[in-house]
């Protein structure tokens, strides 16, 4: 017995101590699930749920205090969207949802050539039968924000009648979506419970695989939409205009609350920064931090609405800074994180825009 503690002894000194297990696919899937996914969903179908009540008021009585309400309501949505984006996989791509939920960027005007005409028409049987049976482009949050924010004094009658039919369009929408993810068999299911395979996932990597593509085309967009197309090449060629939600002001809230969800993905305890810690990759795991936190106070500092910033030429160089933290925080993030957690990406939903 002696000799048989001694060798183990011995084995443990030579050895060292037992390496901790790798980091499981189907573990962070569940943790980012739980933390993360499922509670962005929740909100983004409450948010839409609230947003025909907070607008029906200005209908009956439309005085600033109405007003204010349906504006309100308009930016509690979009935020609540915002914030699904980064992790906008599975059932909000089917079907064609995500961009019934906001059409944008409509590089061709659609939206606003459809809604004008709908506002010149004034058809009874689009406020009685609702939008769900007409296009993208009518549906979505984009026109929205055209109804409520498109005139300092707020919408026509019928117009705030119009914007009452797309709030519940999107509150029905979201609710759907969010059925999708919780029913019994639903996504989540698919998405937590791919070890072994499932109809969705070959495995829990391909499901791993999903989330970061997800995230990584939130990225991609943040910097070719939402960046780079209202910044353009130089001071002088600014395009305000082509900024996301310049109407409501939102163009830099809606990028903060994307990196919100991306960082909530990698501090998550048990999230996305296990694949960067030990291993020789803990400096890689402190400037994703850093990367991630200096994003937000960049976008924060900049000061103004970015539809201003980036004609301005005091602010627009904060709004070039955050374009380029955001730059190397996706890099960072498809090549050592990407590789640290075995990811293999391919092509994403952006790929070819």
């Amino acid at each position: 017995m002696r000799l048989l503690a001694a060798a183990t002894i011995a084995f443990l000194f030579v050895a060292g101590p037992l390496a901790a297990e790798p980091p499981s696919y189907g573990s962070i899937n569940k943790t980012l699930a739980d933390a993360v996914i499922m509670p962005a969903y929740a909100d983004y179908a409450a948010a839409m749920a609230d947003l025909a009540p907070a607008i029906e008021p200005y209908c009956t009585e439309p005085d600033e205090a109405g007003l204010e309400s349906a504006r309100q309501g308009f930016t509690h949505a979009m935020k609540a969207w915002q914030r699904v984006q980064p992790v906008a996989f599975g059932p909000v791509l089917e079907d064609g949802r995500a961009s019934r939920v906001q059409f944008w960027p409509d590089k061709h005007g659609t939206a606003g050539r459809q809604l004008r005409q709908a506002l010149a028409e004034e058809d009874p049987a689009l406020i009685d039968g609702g939008v769900a049976g007409k296009s993208a482009a009518l549906q979505s949050l984009a026109s929205l924000e055209v109804l409520l924010f498109g005139e300092p004094e707020g919408p026509s009658a019928y117009g705030c009648e119009l914007a009452v039919a797309i709030g519940r369009f999107q509150g029905d929408l979201a609710a759907e979506v969010l059925a999708a993810w919780r029913g019994e068999g639903g996504f989540y299911e698919s998405f937590t419970g791919a070890d072994d395979g499932n109809d969705q996932f070959y495995d829990a990597a391909e499901a791993h695989t999903a989330l970061f593509k997800a995230m990584l085309a939130n990225l991609d967009v943040i910097v070719a939409q939402k960046l780079e197309r209202p910044l353009d090449d130089k001071l002088e060629d600014a395009r305000p205009k082509r900024a996301e939600s310049w109407r409501s002001e939102r163009s830099l809230d809606n990028i903060a609350a994307n990196l919100e969800t991306i960082q909530a993905l990698y501090v998550a305890d048990g999230g996305l920064n296990l694949w960067l810690q030990g291993g020789g990759l803990d400096s890689l795991n402190e400037l994703m931090g850093k990367l991630l936190t200096e994003a937000l106070a960049t976008a924060d500092g900049i000061g103004m609405p970015l539809e201003q910033a980036v004609g301005n030429a005091d602010a627009r160089p904060g709004v070039e800074a955050l374009l380029a933290v955001i730059k190397r925080l996706r890099v960072l993030i498809a090549t050592s994180l990407a590789d640290a957690a075995g990811v293999t990406l391919g092509f994403n939903a952006t790929d070819g825009d």
